[in-house]
């Protein structure tokens, strides 16, 4: 079964995304980045999803591009 990772803080898309791909797909919910990057270590996931309006994105000034370039890193 494909395994799907999921970087989303908000609750309810978080339930809506799961509900509707948890009957083909392993689904884990990263809320933040450490939780990511603990996650792609472990799960090796087939596919990632990143929220575009993830919150931290703004507060840090990260943008979810270079997010991308340090998963691709490791």
């Amino acid at each position: 079964m494909d395994r799907i990772i999921i970087l989303n803080d908000d609750l309810e898309s978080q339930m809506r995304m799961y509900l509707a791909l948890c009957a083909g797909y392993r689904i884990d919910i990263a809320e933040n980045e450490v939780s990511l990057m603990r996650l792609l270590r472990r799960k090796r996931p087939n596919l990632l999803l990143l929220d575009a309006h993830y919150s931290r994105f703004n507060q840090n000034g990260k943008s979810a591009g270079k997010l991308i370039q340090k998963i691709k890193h490791k």
